[in-house]
């Protein structure tokens, strides 16, 4: 088995520029959030971007999205089943970084459409 070099070990035998500043993703807790899945289910992060946007209640629109109901919300995905459990409440994803990552992915777009 072939192992590429640890970008976050010193090696004083390289001198490139790029081994030093590779990003280090084995680093302690302060940057485990790195390596969790991102909390970005497409109806409901949009969803709760949207309801920031417009002065709504974000948890409230998000959830219309997020639970199934009638019609399959972002919660019957497989993807998400797997990654945040069999009917994971809204909940989890915000203590995940829901509000956050939605702001920074839909906020500006949804701003452009302002202009």
């Amino acid at each position: 088995m072939v192992t590429a070099p640890d970008p976050c070990e010193s090696n004083p035998a390289s001198t490139s520029t790029v081994t030093s500043t590779a990003p280090c993703f084995n680093q302690p807790p302060s940057t485990v959030a790195r390596r969790g899945p991102l909390p970005l289910p497409t109806k409901t992060s949009y969803a709760w971007a949207e309801a920031v946007h417009t002065h709504g209640d974000p948890e409230r629109s998000a959830g219309y999205r997020w639970k199934s109901d009638r019609y399959p919300g972002d919660d019957a995905e497989p993807a998400h089943i797997r990654t945040w459990g069999q009917g994971a409440w809204l909940k989890v994803l915000i203590d995940a970084g829901l509000d956050h990552y939605a702001r920074r992915l839909w906020l500006p777009m949804l701003q452009a459409t302002d202009a």
